[in-house]
């Protein structure tokens, strides 16, 4: 019985050192395949966790129940929290974070949605209330700013924003409102 107790408390060793070292890893080494291969070892170091634990469970006197620390220090019910934080937090960089990929033999590198856009330096003239510059500036506006799918309507406004001079601020945000 010992024995298992011994084997356990390994399992549990190699259930926190792979915790640890997933939230040691390096940002640029968390690629879809080595998230991927991370979960793997992960599900396979829980299922060993698990059996053992059966075996234990299948053995055990009622005095070993009442007064083994294993079962006081509620090993199982620790390795199980500790193995459901690490998959949650390996499935979020999985599921909630996007895949970058580059050309050639770079490997491919996970980053947040939010870090995804770069904002590209857009030049558009700045327009100051003539109303005879408007449609030009509208129209520029609209295709360059407006329909980018890949713009938040945060962005487009201060995009907007930045282009207005004079007495344009008032009235083309009331303008862009209208879009």
């Amino acid at each position: 019985m010992e024995a298992l107790f011994v084997v356990q408390a390994d399992n549990l060793h190699l259930l926190q050192k792979t915790a640890t070292n997933f939230k040691k890893c390096p940002k640029a080494r968390l690629t879809k395949s080595y998230l991927q291969v991370r979960v793997e070892n992960l599900d396979k170091l829980w299922e060993v966790f698990q059996n053992t634990h059966r075996e234990i469970v299948k053995i055990a006197t009622t005095e070993q129940r009442n007064s083994h620390e294993y079962f006081t220090q509620e090993i199982y019910d620790n390795g199980e929290e500790l193995y459901i934080d690490t998959k949650a937090e390996i499935l979020a960089k999985l599921e909630g974070e996007q895949t970058s990929h580059t050309s050639g033999t770079e490997k491919q590198s996970i980053r947040p949605q939010s870090q995804e856009v770069k904002l590209p330096k857009i030049n558009i003239p700045q327009f100051n209330g003539n109303y005879n510059d408007w449609g030009t500036f509208k129209d520029l506006y609209t295709s360059l700013i407006h329909n980018q799918s890949s713009l938040s309507p945060v962005q487009k406004l201060h995009y907007l924003k930045s282009s207005l001079s004079g007495e344009a601020p008032a009235t083309t945000a009331k303008a862009h409102s209208n879009y």
